[in-house]
Order: structure tokens, then C-alpha cells, then sequence
């Protein structure tokens, strides 16, 4: 960075501790198939890709050279960033650990390229990465990529992060002047018709589920959803409108069935009208069973508010005992993850 022009360096980032900055980028850049532009700088030693800025920065969809408990108000330490039009650098410079201070200085980057591919440098790292302590903050080297679905819980909107698929490297194979390139391969969402979506051979590892048991990640076919005019194995960003176009159950996978995406072919006769008098029937069935799932909810909660009051004002029964024993104030924070709030975003 010191021989190169153009480089910034963020002020806000440079002196602080467990804070973010978004940063716009340049050019396209694909991760995971999906184009980002705008990505977020992490004291913590990662970039933030998701779309969604929340609390859980660190938990995944980041691209992390070495995510740690990093303090950026020592002296001389900095982040600082070069965007050329091609290329985005982001170096963590001379920066130290918040809970070890005494381990040394760090100095590392990660360059996005236009291309979609990832290159990790290392330049200076005092110690080896499995000795760095991640009680405080999630010690992480690789990328991961989720997608968020949208939900009404007694009415209330919520939304969960399932992450499909991650990449992670072994501590031990990081050192001073190691340099880790990954190359981005073809994704099914760069596929626009159905036809090349069905013949190109391209399989997508998804390991949301087997990584966590320690099995070989599932490869999956891309596959042609007619209703959502996309190429996907069904997860990527866009679960959830692959989920309400009903892609999981009308999503064809084998070519001779683009006809019949088209509306045309043999073997595509529409419906008849025994077939479209029992969809009816059925979604009748399914409209009293959301009726009485809303009812049950509705009761189910005012029991609750009940349970709570009583509880409340009887401290001395066994439910006021519960009450007092499972409060809020004594919740704790999920161990591991660290905590970007909002205020510490800086747009």
C-alpha cells in the first residue's frame, strides 16, 4: 500500500475497536453468484457482503482473511482501502489484538477482483492464528454466504439467517508471506434460459447442515423455475422468492422440459378439471387451517401475558420464583459472536 496511489484511510476505522464502515465499490462483484456493490469494513478483520445490516456482522456472509479481536487504537495501526476499478484492497495495518496486546502487531489484505475471485496476503502475524483467543470474538478465516427469510410470528415480522455454505482454511496453513487465491467458479444464477440452465455442467457444493456433523457437503444441480424466470440449486440469496413461486415443487431439471416451461411440447396438457376442482378444494382445507393456527396463537398468547402478570405481581409463588430466575437482564449473548451494533455503522 505504501507504493500504491489512490489509498484511503478510513479515520473512523483506524481508531477504533468493533466497528464497521460501508463502502461502495466500483464495479460488479460477484460472490456466490450474486452481484455486491456495497460492502462493509469490520475493525474485526473482515468485510461484511450481506445487504441486511444487523447486529451479527460476524456471524457469516463475510469474507474474512483473518477475523479476530482487533483494535485499531494502537499507534500507528490503520485500515485502509484501494479501489483501482477492477480491484478492491483492504489492509488491516499494524493492528493488534484487543485482548493480547502484548502478541505483537498484524498486517494482512484482501483484494476482491471484478472476476469474483478472493486473494488473502498475509504479511506479519506474531502468532499462529489457532492461538489466537476468540472468547470475546469469533477467530474465522475463509468466506460464508446466507440467505434471509421473512416471516410473520404473532404478527410480528421477523427474520432468520440460514447460512447454505461456507469455506474455511486450517489455522496452521496461515504464516508470514502466505498468500491464499480462490478462484470464483460458474454458478447456476449466471445462466439466463432454461436450456443452457439444464446442459451446462454445473454442480453447487451446499453444505449449510453437513459441515455443521462434519459430512462432505451435498453437490446440487442447477435447476429452471418457470414462474421465477431463474437458474438456481434453490440456495442462493433469493431462497425465500424461490420458496413462494413454489420452485421447490415446479422446478424442472431435465431439457426436454423447457418446452413445457414455454407452455408448449408434448406431454404439457394443462389441467383438467377434476385436477383444477381438487386445488381448489385443497386450498379451502388449507384456508381453515390457517384460521384455527391464528386462533391458537391468539390464545396461546394471551395465556402467556396472563401467566406473566400473575407472575409478576406474586414474586412469592413458584411461577414469580420462575419469573425471577429467567428474567431478561440475566439472558446472556450467544458466545462467539461478536456484536457490530447499528451505531457503530457508519454509511
Amino acid at each position: 500500500m505504501q507504493n500504491e496511489k489512490d489509498v484511503l484511510v478510513s479515520e473512523v476505522l483506524s481508531l477504533s475497536h468493533r466497528k464497521a464502515s460501508i463502502i461502495r465499490l466500483s464495479f460488479d462483484f460477484p460472490f456466490f453468484g450474486h452481484i455486491v456493490r456495497n460492502v462493509t469494513v469490520a475493525t474485526g478483520g473482515f468485510l461484511y457482503t450481506g445487504d441486511y445490516i444487523h447486529a451479527w456482522l460476524a456471524a457469516t456472509q463475510y469474507i474474512a482473511p483473518l477475523m479476530a479481536n482487533f483494535d485499531t487504537k494502537s499507534h500507528n495501526s490503520q485500515v485502509r482501502y484501494r479501489d483501482n476499478g477492477t480491484a478492491f484492497t483492504v489492509e488491516w495495518y499494524h493492528v493488534t489484538l484487543e485482548d493480547h496486546t502484548d502478541a505483537g502487531h498484524f498486517t494482512f489484505q484482501v483484494t476482491l477482483h471484478s472476476s469474483g475471485d478472493i486473494v488473502f496476503v498475509y504479511k506479519e502475524l506474531p502468532i499462529l492464528v489457532e492461538d489466537i483467543e476468540d472468547f470475546n470474538h469469533p477467530v474465522k478465516v475463509g468466506l460464508a454466504d446466507a440467505y434471509i427469510i421473512d416471516r410473520t410470528v404473532f404478527l410480528i415480522k421477523r427474520k432468520t439467517i440460514y447460512e447454505y455454505h461456507k469455506v474455511q482454511f486450517k489455522g496452521q496453513d496461515i504464516r508470514n508471506w502466505t498468500v491464499v487465491y480462490m478462484k470464483a467458479l460458474p454458478t447456476c444464477l449466471d445462466l439466463k434460459d432454461c436450456h443452457s440452465c439444464l446442459t451446462e455442467d454445473i454442480k453447487f457444493p451446499v453444505s449449510f447442515f453437513f459441515f455443521k456433523v462434519g459430512l462432505p457437503a451435498v453437490l446440487l444441480q442447477c435447476k429452471w423455475c418457470p414462474h421465477a424466470r431463474r437458474c438456481s440449486t434453490g440456495f442462493d440469496r433469493k431462497r425465500q422468492d424461490w420458496n413462494e413461486k413454489m420452485c421447490d415443487t415446479l422446478a424442472i431439471s431435465e431439457p426436454g422440459q423447457c418446452n413445457c416451461a414455454r407452455g408448449s411440447g408434448a406431454g404439457c396438457a394443462p389441467a383438467s378439471a377434476n385436477e383444477l376442482t381438487q386445488d381448489k378444494t385443497g386450498a379451502g382445507e388449507y384456508e381453515h387451517v390457517g384460521m384455527l393456527a391464528i386462533v391458537f396463537a391468539f390464545v396461546a398468547v394471551f395465556a402467556l401475558a396472563m401467566w406473566v402478570l400473575y407472575a409478576y405481581r406474586n414474586p412469592h409463588t413458584p411461577s414469580g420464583q420462575v419469573l425471577i430466575r429467567y428474567r431478561p437482564s440475566h439472558w446472556s449473548l450467544r458466545r462467539g459472536e461478536a456484536r457490530y451494533t447499528a451505531a457503530t455503522i457508519h454509511m
